[in-house]
């Protein structure tokens, strides 16, 4: 969506990015509803916006419903209780942070910094270094008492095409992207951060690596390849194949998992995968499981009068049950088998890609997922009932069976760890052992000319099919 005139659009939160998306939204012909729960003497900086035609609701946190809108805009404040979430997914209407709406209307290229220590000062040292070089820069984001105090929608509609936007980004802003694609995206470190928010490291790792979800040839990733952090988060991320390549001393190697030496160290700075059945589940999503189970759409009301007290092979299943930091729409423990029920939404590109990480996030707890769509559930109910039947039988009986290596601990194999369906050792480091059908191994390239004794150099990677042989210089500008 590009073309904003005439749109629907519902802005969740009247803060600093929620004006800022309404009033660009305005600006572009939009129909804009603001939403928020505090009175309207506290929204000094949505008044201006009912001048200009805004909608203000003033101590409401959500329309009643979406239907007839055609965009939601989310603040990064919004908790995974929120009800905006569920009256998406229940409309499909879809869902974005202002983040992305600045990448839609931004003329002028994004260098997007994230990471859980250090983004703000990596963000302020990129920009006074551009600034030095004479090259136009706008500090911007999630970077607050800065010059201007800009954020990346402001400064996006401000920007002229020769200008650079060097933004700060979060995890929430990030959680909530779709084609967001910054020229230069940098990534600090990981830490164990906000899982009150995100309910676990992996789906707090996996917001993090959207900054790089849509990189392309002419991008670049900057990752600091000496955090474990970084480095478990490339095993987990749905990232298409890359060229990632990393120097070290004047000697290359490649951007493998974490050496048991690291993990000892990472685990003592609490970096670390909670164990299933333990996986922590923030009190909001509790909160957001209760609402949707009010809320339950046509197709999951009538899949659960059929699953409901054991109905279906004697086996037990939950509606909107909470696992981490997800709802499942259905879930059986004994076969630790989730059942989810797609509207239209799902087909589209960029939510399919969502679902992947959220079934390859519950996949390294052993957990299964099938999913139907409203119309089978509807149309086809004998055979949706005869699958989940048969998925759940043998899943309990592969269950019983000696259980198989942890996929995130270490194999007796020295040096080798499993995860996310592939297995790297340090003997051939970035090596799949399901070589002949999975994506090219990654290819090394030093970052700079360090030789003996030099600092190491940080990990960079060319979007695109930067092979061995090709060596771009690192340059900010075209």
């Amino acid at each position: 969506m590009s073309n904003f005139g005439g749109k629907r659009v519902a802005v969740i939160g009247a803060g600093r990015s929620g004006c800022a998306a309404a009033g660009a939204l305005l600006r572009r012909g939009a129909q804009v509803e603001l939403y928020d729960r505090k009175p309207l003497a506290d929204l000094a900086l949505a008044q201006p916006l009912a001048d200009q035609g805004a909608v203000l609701h003033a101590e409401t946190e959500a329309p009643p419903t979406l239907h007839g809108y055609d965009l939601v805009i989310v603040s990064p404040g919004a908790p995974p209780s929120h009800p905006i979430f569920a009256l998406a997914a229940q409309a499909d209407v879809p869902l974005w942070s202002e983040i992305e709406l600045a990448y839609r209307i931004s003329p002028a290229p994004i260098i997007a910094i994230t990471g859980t220590n250090g983004k703000t000062t990596t963000t302020m040292l990129t920009y006074h270094l551009l600034r030095t070089m004479g090259l136009k820069a706008r500090l911007c984001g999630n970077i607050a008492g800065t010059e201007g105090d800009l954020t990346l929608t402001e400064a996006a509609e401000a920007a002229a095409p020769d200008e650079w936007l060097v933004a700060e980004v979060s995890s929430f802003q990030l959680l909530h992207t779709h084609t967001f694609r910054p020229r230069i995206a940098v990534i600090t470190n990981i830490r164990e951060d906000h899982l009150d928010y995100h309910g676990s490291w992996e789906a707090y790792a996996l917001a993090k690596s959207k900054i790089l979800t849509n990189l392309g040839a002419g991008d670049w990733a900057v990752l600091n390849g000496e955090d474990a952090g970084i480095r478990k988060m490339l095993t987990l991320a749905p990232l298409s194949p890359l060229s990632y390549r990393v120097g070290e001393g004047g000697n290359t190697s490649s951007l493998s998992a974490p050496s048991p030496q690291e993990e000892r160290k990472e685990s003592r700075g609490r970096i670390g995968y909670p164990k299933h059945p333990d996986l922590r589940v923030p009190p909001q999503i509790i909160e957001m499981a209760r609402a949707l189970r009010k809320r339950e759409t046509p197709s999951e009301q009538m899949l659960w009068h059929l699953l409901r007290n054991r109905q279906l092979g004697d086996f037990k299943f939950r509606r909107q049950h909470p696992i981490g930091s997800f709802v499942a729409d259905f879930y059986c423990h004994e076969a630790q088998l989730i059942i989810e029920i797609d509207g239209s939404i799902h087909a589209e590109p960029t939510q399919n890609q969502r679902d992947q990480v959220r079934e390859q996030i519950l996949s390294l707890y052993g957990m299964a997922c099938l999913r139907f769509t409203n119309e089978e559930v509807k149309n086809e109910t004998e055979r949706v009932l005869q699958t989940i039947l048969e998925v759940a039988q043998e899943r309990v009986r592969r269950l019983k069976q000696p259980s198989p290596p942890n996929p995130l601990s270490r194999n007796a194999g020295e040096g080798e760890i499993q995860g996310g369906g592939a297995s790297y050792t340090s003997d051939s480091p970035g090596k799949s052992q399901d070589e002949e059908t999975t994506s090219p191994s990654p290819t090394l390239w030093e970052g700079g000319q360090g030789g003996a004794g030099s600092s190491p150099s940080p990990t960079l990677w060319e979007g695109g099919q930067g092979g061995a042989g090709s060596s771009p210089s690192p340059t900010l500008w075209e």
